[in-house]
């Protein structure tokens, strides 16, 4: 079902993205240990949120999610004013 098609509904259209970045902070987490290297279902998240959502409502998940993890990381700002003792 291609949510994007539901003009008259823009608080469901960001519901729906809102769920799907949540869904791809999950599969992101997730890996399938493999012996070379880990293997994470991030790859599969962006690509279910593009075949669920449709193209525009996909790629505003992704960039939700992206979003989201550049607010979350730390700056260098911020280590350098850190009252923890170096070690």
């Amino acid at each position: 079902m291609d949510t994007t098609k539901q003009k008259g509904r823009p608080l469901g259209r960001l519901v729906t993205v809102g769920v799907m970045a949540a869904v791809l902070a999950v599969l992101s987490q997730l890996a399938i240990p493999l012996p070379a290297m880990p293997l994470t279902l991030q790859t599969f998240g962006v690509a279910l949120c593009g075949c669920l959502l449709g193209w525009r409502s996909g790629t505003l998940a992704v960039a939700v999610y992206i979003l989201c993890l550049l607010y979350t990381s730390p700056s260098p700002r911020d280590l350098s004013t850190s009252r923890m003792p170096s070690s």
